[in-house]
């Protein structure tokens, strides 16, 4: 009688499982890098950024009506920003260098990398067509505001600039 002699070779068994071994490894670890992206940055500016694709065209009469309007920003304080208080003043003036009185404006100022430090100000008008927030603990380096508001009469504004805090 012939014994059957196990092999302790390679086998298509062995080759089998080491695929699903090696695959799922990578899949394990490409999902758990994908997740930490995603969590972190989920590729969006602004929140509904296709809704605002649509609209578009809105945006682009909004912005030409602004321009229609004449209306000069002036940053005053700009060149003091530091990071401890940052007193952020916007001198508006129609297109015959009247102050533009009367405006309710929110200022938005964020980080142009993330949304973590994003805040929304109200500025409160200190001088006629000068408007002003003073903010508080805002860390040093390149930080983006985003003036929007409205006026007694209707016509809206957004002013954005970018400021550096030392």
């Amino acid at each position: 009688m012939s014994k059957k002699s196990k092999s302790s070779g390679l086998t298509g068994r062995h080759i089998l499982i080491a695929l699903f071994l090696f695959f799922g490894v990578i899949f394990t670890a490409n999902g758990i890098m994908m997740t930490f992206a995603l969590k972190t940055f989920p590729g969006e500016d602004q929140k509904k950024s296709y809704m605002q694709g649509l609209h578009y065209n809105q945006t682009l009469a909004d912005r030409k009506a602004q321009e229609a309007l004449g209306w000069h920003f002036v940053l005053k304080s700009g060149a003091e920003l530091t990071a401890e208080i940052t007193p952020i003043t916007l001198q508006i003036m129609d297109g015959n260098g009247e102050p533009v009185r009367g405006l309710d404006l929110s200022l938005r100022i964020f980080r142009p990398t993330t949304d973590r430090e994003d805040r929304i100000i109200k500025m409160d008008e200190t001088a006629p067509g000068q408007y002003q927030i003073i903010a508080n603990g805002l860390a040093a380096g390149s930080w983006q505001m985003e003036v929007m508001g409205t006026a007694p009469s209707g016509e809206k504004l957004v002013v954005r600039k970018r400021l550096w805090l030392n």
